[in-house]
């Protein structure tokens, strides 16, 4: 199945049970809240009953290895990065050589407007799928970052910036991979409604084993939050690679065409 049909499924099967509605370059409910200097805009959102989840790509590592507050949204639910690997990627991983430019990044507000007070991150279960293909055809890991096993760490712990609405980034609640306190973790989410994280794809090379930080295409990204088996809602974003300026003189238009049909 192609990226667009399983869009356009997942918008007909989200609309019918939850009726969320689904906007671009959007604000998250109220803040960004997990590290420092980020600032909030262009994510992807899913809202309905209460219930917000976002999505949107982002500039993590610019030509000096550097984040930047760039988005890349096209105004349409997908983000344009280029292709290849940072200039030295991240600090806490040892090699960096499939680590891309862009990296996503989500947030989960199970009360964002005030109608369900009350209702905790663990109200819900949640299902972040990771298209590891760049090419028409979808494929990669599907887990629950939330409730779910971190496939990084082998235990349900996460790095999570947690809150409520009302919370800023100096004032959210965090564990960190190394403490390996899963108690705490689970006090968290029954206690707090919003939770938010920026991910790499270079994370998680056992969810997209196919992943190439060279190859020009599209990767779908989405979460998707669950009552049960009642789907509540769910952001999708395509993350659309371009050759960078000097591969795309080597590939030439019709290598651009081919990219552009893809997607």
């Amino acid at each position: 199945m192609n990226k667009a049909t399983l869009t356009a499924l997942s918008m007909l099967a989200l609309t019918g049970s939850a009726h969320a509605q689904v906007a671009f370059d959007q604000n998250v409910t109220n803040n960004v809240i997990f590290g420092s200097g980020n600032t909030n805009g262009s994510f992807t959102t899913s809202r309905s009953a209460g219930l917000e989840i976002g999505l949107r790509g982002k500039l993590r590592f610019n030509a000096l290895n550097q984040a930047e507050n760039t988005f890349n949204s096209n105004g349409d639910g997908s983000y344009t990065f280029q292709n290849g690997a940072a200039p030295s990627g991240f600090g806490f991983i040892g090699d960096n050589s499939n680590t891309p430019v862009w990296s996503f990044e989500w947030s989960i507000n199970t009360d964002f407007d005030g109608s369900a007070p009350g209702r905790t991150l663990n109200d819900f279960t949640y299902v972040l799928t990771l298209d590891g293909d760049a090419s028409a055809s979808v494929t990669g890991g599907a887990f629950d970052p939330i409730n779910g096993s971190n496939p990084g760490l082998g235990r349900v712990q996460w790095d999570h910036s947690m809150g409520d609405s009302s919370t800023t980034s100096a004032t959210d609640v965090s564990i960190s991979n190394g403490a390996n306190d899963a108690a705490g973790y689970a006090t968290n989410i029954d206690t707090y409604s919003l939770a938010q994280n920026s991910w790499s794809y270079a994370f998680f090379p056992a969810a997209v084993p196919g992943f190439d930080v060279d190859a020009v295409g599209t990767y779908t990204i989405s979460l998707e939050a669950f009552d049960g088996t009642t789907s509540m809602g769910m952001s999708t974003i395509d993350i659309n690679v371009v050759p960078t300026p000097a591969s795309a003189a080597i590939l030439g238009l019709g290598g651009l065409a081919a990219v552009r049909r893809r997607r």
